[in-house]
């Protein structure tokens, strides 16, 4: 989820929103008109602060393609005068002449809505496909903008054929009007435009969540309303409060699994039909990037690249734990889980060899196992570490810490120093040994203390709970500080 777009299975976008105000730049109009055979028209009225209007954008797995293959005929003119074509210079870059900045001007382009022809390698959610009838867009894959005015707001008007609705995480005027606070929101959420689009909007907690599905995934939907309720109450009592804005969770069914968070919404793909055994995973996937709205969008750092790891591990970890407090999981599933964590950092390690944490970041999709499996295994070998010291919950109890300072990007010295802090150095002694390689005789050593077993050999790993002979599916056998209260008795 790379600084904006992260891995192929599970991942998050995330840009560090500008602290500009909106009320220093005008707003920026987009009108957006389907023109048929997958084709978007749109116009942006606004007055550039800069030459560069842009997009994020990268390649495709072939190399052959880019994001920015799908934006044509684009030009910018005085009002309704001549327009003038824009180079695109660089990815994700197009430069008008100097002599428009700082004029009220319209852009205009054409978008092609076949994305999903091409296999990219963060997934199709982070980018845009087919959504039964109509389309699904990540806002970047649409809507070029002035990269100097990101914090400036911006209205949509849509054009479409008649029964088409949009769905989108913005605040909604008219049924084809929107509004949102920044460009940076307008470019980093999911919406869908299109006709017969399922949909259901149910209030948990403070916020509502609208569900956004595929006629597919209409049952599939349902147990993701169920989930996001347990989900939501846990994770705000976690955290110490809840994202200040409304969700949307868009679920398409794909050839391959996979999903991508943003500001206010996330998407996750099913292959479909999805069978009943397959909920322990697509169900770790949902709450994965449910888990984002506080780290990722709430807890937020200065250079995501050197801490993919903890956003996406330590994610993982409370994905684990957080499905088996909210009862989504038991005994048995939740050793599995821990299991996988760590087969996925030996494995890493057998074939990538030993790597800095931060450099592993920098090539997140080839590195995945390490980024996912070696945060995770850190979060278990830390949390089971501060509640020795301090008593089960400590580890939440830091990252409740972290999220009351949302407002602060984390740097990668601030991270380590708290955790430092608060576990007497033994997060740098842990943070050390992962990136130096530690065997599966030293993890279990860590964990045997705190009454996790660990067996393995090669790629085989085994975790048992309690001392020996402790009944599986005994939950009192769990030790303290994997437990919440519901299923600590």
């Amino acid at each position: 989820m790379h600084t904006r777009i992260a891995t192929t299975a599970l991942a998050i976008s995330l840009i560090p929103f500008s602290m500009a105000r909106a009320d220093e730049c005008a707003t920026t109009r987009y009108e957006v008109s389907y023109k048929g055979d997958d084709n978007f028209e749109v116009a942006v009225h606004f007055t550039p602060s800069s030459q560069n209007v842009t997009t994020f954008s990268y390649e495709d797995v072939s190399g052959q393609l880019t994001l920015d293959d799908y934006f044509s005929d684009v030009t910018v003119s005085m009002s309704d005068g001549p327009g003038s074509p824009l180079s695109n210079v660089d990815l994700g870059n197009w430069r008008m002449p100097e002599q428009f900045v700082g004029k009220e001007v319209v852009l205009r382009y054409r978008v092609t809505a076949k994305q999903d022809e091409a296999s990219w390698p963060f997934g199709q959610e982070e980018v845009g496909h087919h959504f039964d009838e109509g389309f699904y867009f990540v806002g970047y894959s649409i809507f070029l903008a002035d990269e100097a005015n990101e914090s400036c707001d911006a209205v949509v008007d849509f054009d479409l054929p008649s029964g088409w609705g949009v769905h989108a995480p913005w605040t909604q005027m008219t049924p084809m009007r929107f509004e949102t606070a920044s460009l940076e929101r307008l470019q980093r959420n999911g919406f869908t435009v299109g006709p017969n689009i399922g949909s259901q909007t149910v209030k948990i907690g403070e916020r509502s969540f609208t569900f956004v599905y595929e006629e597919a995934l209409k049952t599939t939907a349902v147990e993701a309303q169920t989930a996001a309720s347990g989900l939501s109450a846990h994770f705000v009592d976690l955290f110490g409060g809840a994202p200040e804005s409304d969700y949307f969770i868009f679920l398409a069914a794909d050839d391959k699994p996979g999903g991508g968070a943003f500001a206010d919404s996330f998407g996750q793909r099913f292959v479909t039909p999805v069978r009943p055994e397959e909920k322990v995973v697509w169900l770790h996937g949902f709450a994965h990037e449910f888990i984002h709205r506080w780290l990722g969008h709430g807890i937020r750092f200065e250079n995501e690249t050197d801490l993919e790891w903890f956003q996406e591990g330590v994610t993982d970890y409370l994905t684990i734990k957080g499905l088996f407090a909210t009862g989504a999981i038991d005994e048995v599933e939740l050793e599995k889980k821990l299991e996988n964590s760590i087969r996925r950092y030996l494995l890493a390690l057998r074939f990538g060899g030993p790597m800095s944490f931060a450099e592993a970041g920098k090539e997140k999709a080839r590195n995945r196992m390490m980024i996912y499996g070696g945060g995770a295994v850190f979060s278990l070998l830390l949390d089971a570490e501060l509640s020795s010291q301090k008593g089960p919950g400590a580890f939440e109890g830091f990252l409740s810490e972290l999220y009351a300072g949302r407002d602060t990007h984390y740097s990668y010295a601030d991270i380590l120093e708290r955790m430092n802090t608060i576990s007497d150095g033994h997060a740098g002694e842990i943070l050390e040994g992962l990136e130096h390689g530690m065997r599966a005789s030293d993890i279990a050593s860590n964990l045997s203390p705190h009454d996790v077993r660990l067996a393995s050999f090669m790629e085989e790993v085994y975790i048992t709970f309690g001392e020996a002979g402790c009944a599986r599916k005994n939950p009192t056998c769990v030790p303290a500080f994997l437990r919440n209260k519901e299923n600590s008795r």
